[in-house]
């Protein structure tokens, strides 16, 4: 585990697995930011200290081509009746790089 401290007098802790992955990041509150890795080294979750979130998915190259979106268990809905976890945005990295009828 690391510490930063600033001029403040803040702390805030890193904790990392054995492949040097950022695992945790708390504060002095003990309130953490959480993170999940594969086997690539490939992240696929992160948690906020809200309790929101992110997933994420990959190709087989290794880029993210959604991400899945997780409320905060207090977060309310949009104005269109929706929350964040209703909402999962994909992309192709093909897509983003040859305009539709090209």
């Amino acid at each position: 585990m690391q510490q930063r401290i600033d001029a403040l007098g803040h702390k805030v802790r890193f904790s990392y697995d054995a492949y040097g992955r950022l695992l945790h990041l708390s504060n002095e509150n003990h309130e953490r930011y959480r993170f999940e890795w594969d086997a690539l080294d490939r992240l696929l979750a992160q948690q906020a200290l809200d309790g929101s979130g992110r997933i994420y998915q990959h190709n087989p190259l290794g880029d993210v081509t959604g991400i899945h979106h997780i409320p905060a268990p207090s977060a309310e809905p949009d104005l269109d009746g929706k929350t964040a976890s209703n909402r999962t945005r994909h992309w192709s990295i093909i897509s983003s790089v040859m305009p539709s009828g090209g």
